[in-house]
């Protein structure tokens, strides 16, 4: 009434045998790293205008804050790999290279570069 054990016979490559159940190893990476690589899209001055930023491990409701005061960005939507973002500048901001810097619950802060024009 026992259980026979069964032969060792080869396995294909990413594949574990624990308690007779294959069990194949995730691919999905816990905790992606945290970073920002670029902005899609521009901004001008006086407008609003929709960007995206593309990077990954995005989570929760996270804030967009620029380093130059008159700009205002609020997330619209977060898929984990890019925030679009709704960034409204009021007339008079300084035109040139400026940063966001995106902030999420748990913290942590990255920085991109946008050009205001």
């Amino acid at each position: 009434p026992g259980f026979a054990r069964k032969p060792v016979t080869r396995r294909p490559a990413g594949f574990l045998e624990m308690n007779r159940c294959r069990v194949t190893p995730s691919r999905w990476r816990h905790g992606a790293p945290y970073k920002i690589s670029r902005v899609v899209g521009a901004v001008f001055v006086a407008q609003t205008r929709t960007v995206t930023l593309v990077g990954s491990g995005f989570y929760g409701d996270p804030r967009v804050l620029s380093n130059v005061p008159g700009v205002t960005a609020r997330v619209m939507r977060d898929t984990g790999t890019h925030l679009v973002v709704r960034v409204s500048v009021r007339p008079g901001v300084r035109v040139g290279v400026h940063s966001f810097t995106v902030i999420l619950a748990n913290g942590k802060r990255a920085a991109v570069r946008y050009n205001l024009r």
